[in-house]
């Protein structure tokens, strides 16, 4: 008998950038060896001439689907790639990895569990959107089983729907960091670095307010590498997705007249994320949502001092003081404060950053992939 056969259908998959793709390659790869994997990836309709042939990547088949815009669109060509696909190979068990990703799966999987993962904003902002909102409902009561990278998020849905018995927590998890060591040498302290696919909920404003209450104070002298007449550096590694909010950064950085201050790397590989980060002082999140971020865990796995709004299970993955700081979102003053405690005082910064490489241990990539294993177990065998 052969390996169960599960379509595991992707808002993102790499090489493609945010965190929801890092996560949707991460547990797919890790799942590839008990099960067979099917990943179905959305790709804009007319990024290539014919549809690709599946592809296999480590033990992961990759199935290409073209798509209009729109995530309507996306989900509904999804759901019929996915059809076809179980009509040539039946799969045992559907898995949404991402909520609207789920739906597709809900009418037509007979007595075959459907998984449905929420991954951040898709149990928050998209469940106020009428547009979406009925399609994400149904799809939270008549799915086999939900999960959530937050504790926060899947206890306040269990509070407008009946899914305390078949809803769970699966948080992310980290690679080890095995690059070059974050240190604390003189000459970074004047360095302020965040990373990720910056969409709006990341609030990146906020972060550039909060920057320009540092620009005028007195700093450590920047490293070589970005020397300029200022003291403090914004390094902003990564891109806005969204155009007005892109329009709005720039505005901001303007208006603060920080244009000598702030660097902007755009879309970079992952290589060069974590060489850029070396030369951070401080890792700043300043989103007014998240789910479970990659890109803090990553930046706590290489040890450097973490300062992030109180936003998800942010504020209980992170213990105050010891692994970060955390403070209130949308306090363009309180994350000054806090983001200045750790330019100015070497010992803090060292703390937290023996804190935060704790903190990044407790998500191994094992524990993750046991917490997948189980649950997949689990729903086919209910479904026998």
């Amino acid at each position: 008998m052969g390996k169960p056969r599960v379509a595991f259908c992707a808002y993102g998959y790499p090489p493609q950038e945010g965190g929801v793709s890092l996560a949707a390659g991460r547990i797919a790869g890790c799942l590839a060896e008990p099960f067979e994997m099917h990943v179905f990836r959305p790709h804009l309709a007319g990024t290539f001439s014919k549809l690709p042939e599946p592809e296999e990547r480590e033990g992961v088949i990759i199935h290409s689907v073209p798509h209009k815009h729109g995530l309507l669109h996306k989900v509904s060509a999804m759901g019929q790639a996915v059809q076809e696909m179980d009509a040539r190979i039946p799969f045992s068990l559907f898995h949404g990895f991402f909520l609207p990703m789920a739906h597709p799966f809900i009418a037509n999987r007979g007595k075959r569990p459907t998984i449905a993962s929420i991954r951040g904003s898709d149990g928050t902002v998209l469940l106020d959107d009428p547009t979406i909102r009925p399609l994400l409902i149904e799809t939270i009561q008549r799915a086999t089983w939900i999960t959530s990278v937050t504790h926060s998020l899947i206890a306040s849905l269990r509070k407008s729907y009946r899914i305390d018995q078949n809803s769970s927590v699966i948080p992310n998890a980290v690679a080890p960091y095995d690059g070059p060591p974050w240190v604390l040498p003189e000459g970074r302290s004047g360095c302020v670095a965040t990373a990720g696919f910056f969409r709006s909920c990341k609030n990146i404003p906020l972060l550039v307010e909060a920057f320009a209450q540092l620009a005028a104070q007195p700093s450590a002298q920047p490293s070589a590498q970005f020397s300029r007449d200022a003291q403090y550096r914004l390094m902003l590694i990564g891109d806005v997705i969204e155009l007005e909010e892109k329009n709005r950064v720039l505005e901001l950085i303007s208006h603060h007249n920080l244009d000598q201050q702030v660097i902007w790397t755009g879309t970079v590989s992952r290589e060069d994320v974590f060489s850029n980060l070396l030369h951070a002082r401080v890792f700043v999140l300043s989103s007014f949502y998240e789910g479970s971020p990659n890109a803090i865990l990553e930046a706590a796995s290489m040890g450097i001092p973490i300062v992030t709004t109180n936003v998800g299970d942010l504020g209980t993955i992170i213990k105050d003081g010891h692994e970060g700081l955390v403070v209130p979102p949308g306090d363009p003053i309180a994350l000054s404060q806090a983001i200045s405690r750790v330019l100015t005082d070497d010992a803090l910064a060292l703390r937290l950053s023996e804190g935060a490489r704790a903190m990044a241990q407790r998500y191994s990539l094992s524990e993750e992939q046991k917490a997948w294993t189980r649950l997949y177990q689990y729903v086919l065998e209910v479904a026998c």
